[in-house]
């Protein structure tokens, strides 16, 4: 229904022009849903990730953590946030922090692989990459409720 109200809003050439623009949109957005789905198939842990992701539900307001004299700034310049740009920048984030983890986890195993090759193995990179996944991971985790995380911990209890 939104997508027809925005068609039927633009006439003449820029009604074609944009069809053209939105069918492109589409396409990149199919591409780029392929692209993450192959990368899934390839590492589990950004599929657990992902999949953690995809199943938040975001209710219909937000808590505003700001200081009072911040908050009273940014309500008399009306610049709060909108409730999709916080929901954009808390999904960001949490892509943010899952590429750190991964990207550090990719560079700590590529490491290994290099030192066992060596005459004399040396590790010390490879430790600074376990603990920058480890930070990374702490800052992810750190975006979870606290009665999610007891949930998920008592659900797993139960199946040991």
């Amino acid at each position: 229904m939104y997508e027809r109200f925005r068609v039927d809003s633009v006439a003449g050439d820029s009604r074609t022009n944009f069809l053209f623009n939105q069918a492109d949109v589409e396409r990149q957005w199919g591409m780029l849903q392929y692209k993450e789905s192959a990368a899934e198939r390839e590492n589990s842990i950004r599929a657990a990730f992902n999949y953690y992701t995809q199943q938040l539900v975001f209710g219909d307001s937000y808590l505003l953590t700001a200081s009072k004299e911040d908050r009273k700034r940014m309500i008399r310049s009306d610049q709060l946030p909108t409730l999709t740009a916080v929901i954009t920048s808390d999904l960001d984030l949490r892509d943010l922090y899952r590429n750190q983890i991964l990207t550090a986890m990719d560079d700590a195993r590529a490491e290994v692989l290099f030192q066992m090759k060596q005459q004399k193995p040396e590790f010390e990179d490879t430790i600074l990459f376990i603990k920058e996944a480890y930070a990374a991971s702490e800052d992810w985790f750190a975006l979870i409720p606290k009665e999610d995380l007891d949930e998920a911990m008592n659900a797993v209890s139960i199946e040991r």
